[in-house]
Parts: C-alpha cells; structure tokens; sequence
C-alpha cells in the first residue's frame, strides 16, 4: 500500500498481478499497472509491481527498520501477522518458522509510516498534502 502525489491510495492485487489505484477525490478504483492497464502515472514509476513476484515472503520494513509497511505472503501457508514495535523481525522469525526464503525490499517511498509525530513532519517534508483547514459547513 502507498499513496501518490495526488493522494490516491496505490494497491498490489498480487492475485491478479495489477497495481489498482483508489482516487482520492471519487473513490473509484482503477487498474494503473499490470493486464494491460496503464502505465503508472507517478513520479519514479511502479515501486509495488516486483514486490508480488518471486517466492517466500517479501517485507518492506518502515524508515526506522523496526516495524513492517508492506508485506506479501503465499496465500494458505498458515503466516501468523505482528503488529507493533519490532513487527519486521517478526515476521522474519514467521517466515523462518515456516520455511519460506525471505527478501528485504529497501524502499524510501514505501518505508514513511505515520506513528509518530517526527513521522509526520518527515511526510510533509516529502510532499504528501497537509492537513486541510474544515470547510465553512463542517464546524470549526
């Protein structure tokens, strides 16, 4: 999962082999990469589309290197998820418990997770849109 410039909320359907898109401003979903969809249409290209390929899990941990942003297992090998500090050696441990090879993705675009306040000044810092102030019709 991550979003684009735009704000829209990028999924991998690794079933499918696709990368769909969630459109922030409709909430329509569309298919931006993969079976003939579109080529991606933000900066710096597809970093989810190899994260669904290859065998064994594929884990992305966060900017920190403790917790776990992005995680693809085999569906039906039984993987028990973690969730909270240390998540990534976690699932590491997981993989091992269950013989499946493990890969490291190091990634700066999918590595911001949001927990902290430092956290979200360093993703302000890397474009994503701010806060918006609350419309007239929507209180104070």
């Amino acid at each position: 999962v991550a979003f684009n410039a735009a704000g829209d909320l990028l999924v991998l359907d690794q079933l499918n082999r696709r990368i769909r898109r969630v459109v922030a401003s409709t909430g329509t979903i569309d298919t931006v990469a993969g079976g003939g969809g579109a080529p991606c249409p933000w900066e710096g290209g597809c970093s989810l589309a190899p994260l669904g390929d290859g065998d064994g899990i594929t884990i992305v941990s966060d900017r920190h290197g403790l917790g776990t942003n992005v995680l693809v297992i085999p569906t039906d090998c039984g993987f028990e998820f973690a969730y909270g500090a240390d998540s990534f050696a976690a699932h590491i441990r997981e993989a091992q418990r269950l013989g499946l090879s493990v890969r490291v993705v190091q990634d700066a675009s999918l590595a911001l997770d949001v927990d902290t306040p430092d956290d979200l000044r360093a993703a302000f810092a890397t474009g994503v849109p701010g806060p918006k102030a609350p419309g007239p019709d929507q209180g104070h």
